[in-house]
């Protein structure tokens, strides 16, 4: 088979020419393990490369390139995916071929959508692979966003993997919507948070060693923050049920005694930064329902819309379509598709997610009704019923029955079913080039995720953190669950109006350890100035601890 003596050349050359002259601490003569010699190193790399190996280099490409078009093709032997994921792992780590890094992306993401049994062992790879990276190599972000930010190329690498397995496997014809695909897409998308959270839990775990303490906290912190920043991203819906499982195990983690005190700090500290990005997230979408907002995602709408449809009297029905954000992120994803099928694998991971959050509503719903029945109850929707679907008009939405809630949530999976088809639609008119800022696509995300569950989730972890100060938590927990709160009210200093957060302020004054109430001194002081209110609210907690000795400043 061709592709395999070709894998193994292309493996060859990365190693022996390609990786040596484009990252010089691949180099043979690079043994020192002095920092500044090996900045030193990497300052000399310049674009320009003698012709012989930049003509190897375009060549490397274009077999890339081939190997990714071949993907789809065809079922490969174990030995050929094995080959092909060794040299495209080995890449992501590697500075200055960004073109190569691109296509080995697209490669493993292939992979793991196609070669399930083959999934594991991609992961495990990756996992090892950053044990092996000098310190150096810790904290690049290669990756860069639409946005101008950068993130690790294995965050990326990550978030695709979990998207990849979220298809509809051998189905052919997307214009027939029934059971199958409905059932094939929830499964598949079980599978991708299944594969999360096993694979949180082995990153979290190693971060836990001895070993790992070095070899991977560094790329651990990196992750997180990249999650927290590709949060609310068209192209990376993976990013919310990535931080949702992992502030699961940290809470899960925090409050486990038999766990090291070093894991038991660290999820604390990872779980405050989680919690403090929901909070500002949470502040940023009280601005999303105003009129230069709604005018914008109006003008979006009206855009993505006309893309693919002619029809003006379709189009006047969509602008009242419950769903018509949901189809315009469809849309833009089906644009770049077109030249990175890792978008598409993106769309299949949202559309499973939202016919999810329609499924455990109706199921929500179905039991209330049971409940209600038997009660002899009116039978009307509760405001609190559903609120991951329903974004539009809220507010002045009047109440219905929970029998015609339920319809109309078959009827919005019906709706969402048929948007698998518009990729052939849109192809077949071609009309698909879109002219939308990524600044505006993004708001549209936000507008779709403010009302998902993940950024109802604060609440949660803010009791969790002010639950510690009520129990028997050692002086280490309880001084850096303070300080955790300090991260979160740093994001919105109004949460110390709260009665539950006064109180922990009030327990914190009175701890028995000196660092805990700096800690809770450190906590008001610094935030209290900016509202009025809180002063006043505060005062008498400062005054009765005026008198405390122990404390070092007040």
């Amino acid at each position: 088979h061709v592709i395999e003596p070709t894998a193994l050349f292309i493996k060859e050359q990365l190693a022996k020419t390609i990786f040596p002259e484009y990252d010089p601490l691949y180099r043979n003569d690079n043994h020192s393990k002095d920092p500044s010699l090996t900045k030193q190193k990497r300052s000399k790399v310049t674009g320009t490369k003698c012709k012989q190996v930049q003509i190897l280099y375009n060549k490397i490409v274009s077999l890339f390139q081939g190997i990714t078009d071949l993907m789809p093709l065809g079922k490969y032997t174990d030995t050929i995916i094995l080959a092909i994921s060794s040299f495209t792992v080995s890449c992501i780590y590697v500075e200055n071929i960004v073109d190569i890094q691109a296509h080995s992306l697209r490669i493993l993401t292939e992979l793991f959508s196609r070669y399930e049994h083959h999934r594991d062992s991609i992961l495990e790879d990756l996992l090892l692979s950053i044990a092996r990276l000098p310190t150096s190599k810790k904290s690049l972000r290669c990756y860069r966003l639409p946005s101008g930010e950068s993130i690790q190329m294995f965050t990326a690498l990550i978030m695709n993997l979990i998207h990849a397995p979220v298809s509809l496997g051998s189905i052919i014809n997307l214009n027939i919507i029934d059971t199958t695909n409905e059932l094939y897409l929830l499964n598949t998308y079980t599978t991708a948070q299944n594969l999360a959270f096993k694979f949180l839990t082995l990153f979290f775990r190693s971060c836990g060693t001895k070993q790992g303490e070095d070899d991977y906290r560094i790329v651990f912190e990196n992750f997180l923050a990249d999650l927290l920043v590709t949060a609310n991203r068209p192209e990376w819906p993976a990013s919310e049920i990535l931080l949702t499982l992992l502030s699961r195990i940290l809470m899960t983690n925090f409050s486990n005694h038999s766990l090291p005190i070093n894991t038991r700090l660290q999820s604390l500290d990872y779980l405050g930064s989680v919690a403090a990005q929901l909070r500002k997230d949470t502040i940023d979408n009280d601005v999303l329902n105003s009129k230069e907002n709604q005018d914008k995602l109006d003008q979006i709408v009206y855009k993505t819309l006309s893309s693919i449809e002619l029809d003006e009297d379709v189009m006047e029905v969509y602008k009242t379509d419950p769903l018509r954000y949901h189809r315009s992120l469809v849309i833009y994803l089906n644009e770049l598709s077109l030249s990175d099928q890792t978008s598409h694998y993106a769309k299949m991971f949202h559309i499973g997610q939202w016919l999810r959050d329609i499924n455990l509503t109706v199921e929500r719903l179905t039991q209330t009704l049971t409940r209600r029945m038997k009660s002899g109850q009116t039978e009307l929707v509760d405001d609190d019923v559903d609120e991951s679907m329903n974004n539009n008009n809220n507010n002045s939405k009047p109440s219905i029955s929970i029998e015609d809630e339920i319809e109309m949530k078959k009827t919005e999976k019906f709706s969402i079913l048929k948007m698998l088809s518009m990729p052939e639609t849109a192809r077949k008119q071609q009309r698909y080039t879109l002219d939308i800022e990524y600044d505006d696509i993004c708001l549209l995300m936000r507008y779709l995720t403010s009302n998902r569950p993940f950024l109802k989730t604060f609440d949660v972890y803010l009791k969790q953190l002010a639950a510690i100060f009520q129990s028997e938590a050692g002086t280490n927990i309880r001084s850096k669950a303070m300080k955790c709160l300090c991260t979160v009210v740093e994001a919105d200093p109004t949460i110390l109006a709260r009665n539950d957060i006064k109180s922990c302020v009030k327990v914190g004054l009175t701890d028995k350890s000196i660092s805990v109430r700096e800690a809770a001194i450190d906590l008001i002081g610094r935030y209290i100035v900016q509202k009025q209110e809180l002063i006043l609210q505060y005062y008498d907690v400062l005054c009765e601890r005026s008198i405390d000795t122990g404390k070092m400043k007040i």
